[in-house]
């Protein structure tokens, strides 16, 4: 970001070392904030919660949900759906409930969240 705004603010002419370093950053940036480790994803026709270490992290509810999307794989990211209460841009930010593709219930979670979606 700085590199960006740096180009815009000064006018300077982006160098490959300020690109090479801006994209070594972001890397490691999307690794250092890949959701790892254990948790339980509980669904009952109110909310889905996200669980880890017997505490609520995440959770949504059916009637305000506003966003299902589906993120598919990449190189830099794996398969993930988001739900979330906000619009597209708000729930990177907002309360959202990212679920892993390789969740074997990936699925029929993805149609219980799109139905909710329906339904509004």
């Amino acid at each position: 970001m700085l590199v960006v705004f740096d180009r815009f603010v000064f006018r300077r002419e982006l160098s490959f070392v300020d690109v090479a370093g801006f994209a070594g950053f972001f890397f490691l940036f999307m690794l250092w904030f890949e959701p790892r480790g254990e948790f339980d994803l509980e669904i009952d026709e109110a909310e889905i919660r996200v669980v880890r270490n017997g505490s609520v992290k995440e959770k949504v509810k059916r009637e305000r949900v506003q966003t299902v999307r589906e993120l598919k794989s990449n190189l830099f990211r794996r398969q993930t759906l988001i739900i979330s209460e906000y619009g597209a841009i708000g729930s990177r930010f907002g309360k959202s409930v990212f679920v892993p593709g390789s969740l074997p219930e990936y699925e029929q979670v993805k149609a219980q969240a799109l139905s909710w979606l329906d339904r509004r």
